[in-house]
């Protein structure tokens, strides 16, 4: 049941979707992937999602949805389309979010170990009660 979780894909709050694609990209699942170039898949993108995937592949943009789609389920009738989107592996900004949590700065400040919320700053904590000053001696706070 933990290994369905952290290799679920989902950016929930498990944030388990980059940790699954590196183990899909890993074992190579994206060689796996069957065919999308389906009405049934198509269907499912965004009009600008799929110009951008027929444009990318040599398809031409028709003016009607339905026709573009038709397009590349022809144009990949003997061959496999898969949807960029759906490969296993991290996207520049995953890349760069993960290497920003590894190191635990975000671009304003700290994150917290503990708790992953954005800190305020750099600057280290103010002593509370007692501190220790530069003699290494613990002073009493007034």
């Amino acid at each position: 049941m933990m290994l369905a979780a952290v290799l679920s894909c989902r950016e929930n709050r498990t944030q388990s979707g980059p940790f699954a694609r590196i183990a899909g990209e890993a074992i190579g699942a994206s060689l796996r992937l069957p065919n999308m170039a389906t009405e049934e898949f198509l269907s499912c993108l965004s009009r600008g999602a799929l110009e951008k995937a027929a444009a990318a592949e040599g398809v031409r943009v028709e003016v009607r949805a339905k026709d573009t789609r038709a397009r590349m389920v022809g144009r990949f009738t003997d061959g496999t389309f898969v949807y960029p989107g759906a490969l296993f592996r991290l996207a520049p900004e995953d890349l760069t979010a993960a290497a920003e949590r590894r190191h635990g700065h975000t671009g304003t400040g700290w994150v917290g170990p503990v708790t992953g919320a954005d800190g305020e700053g750099d600057s280290p904590a103010e002593p509370e009660d007692g501190y220790e000053d530069d003699a290494g001696d613990l002073r009493e706070a007034a």
